[in-house]
């Protein structure tokens, strides 16, 4: 009886030491035997890897009426000086105004008219929303729902002025812009000129 159990222990001991074998072997070696195993143990989502961003544009009203927002209430802009669904708005000026951008699906809710948003490609190659058909941006110093700090400023020989759901530039000023918000001095080049 003692034979046997020994036989069992020993038999035991074996399978264990082969199995450390194995295992030492595959970590060691640099086939793909161990990234196969890591990857059929570990489920794949059916997500794809980039999960695509969607961009929802809504509306806020206040002082000069309605305007659209954008992400967690935020203001959105057009900038006067843009060429038609091409932004100018590039290098610094695109730090201190910062493109509405996704790369997933475009909603409009409230009274923002989805048939009114679009895309436009930038000079960096990446995706701006249009909205009418013109480039729409946040401002920096916007950074909650309601605020507006943006509107009305004049930055490289262009305007920013606040949307109407209807794609129409808010072109009134609730107070004259605090020198804070204005430009250090005047500049027609994109990405000077700014006193934020």
């Amino acid at each position: 009886m003692s034979a046997s159990v020994l036989t069992g222990t020993s038999s035991r001991r074996a399978a264990v030491l082969i199995a450390a074998g194995a295992l030492a072997a595959g970590c060691g070696s640099s086939g793909g035997t161990t990234a196969t195993a890591t990857q059929t143990a570990t489920p794949k989502s059916s997500a794809p890897s980039t999960v695509a961003a969607a961009a929802t544009v809504a509306t806020h009203t206040g002082p000069l009426g309605a305007y659209l927002t954008g992400k967690a209430g935020r203001t959105l802009y057009f900038f006067a000086a843009d060429k038609g669904s091409r932004s100018v708005c590039n290098g610094t000026c695109a730090t201190y105004w910062p493109p509405l951008s996704a790369t997933g699906a475009l909603t409009a809710t409230e009274d923002a008219r989805k048939g009114l948003l679009g895309t436009t490609r930038r000079a960096d190659g990446t995706t701006q929303i249009t909205y009418a058909g013109h480039p729409a941006y946040y401002f920096i110093k916007d950074t909650k729902a309601g605020d507006t700090a943006g509107q009305g400023i004049n930055v490289d020989g262009g305007l920013w002025w606040m949307i109407t759901p209807s794609g129409v530039s808010i072109v009134k000023r609730l107070t004259p812009v605090p020198a804070s918000h204005a430009p250090a001095s005047p500049s027609k080049s994109t990405g000077g000129g700014y006193g934020y």
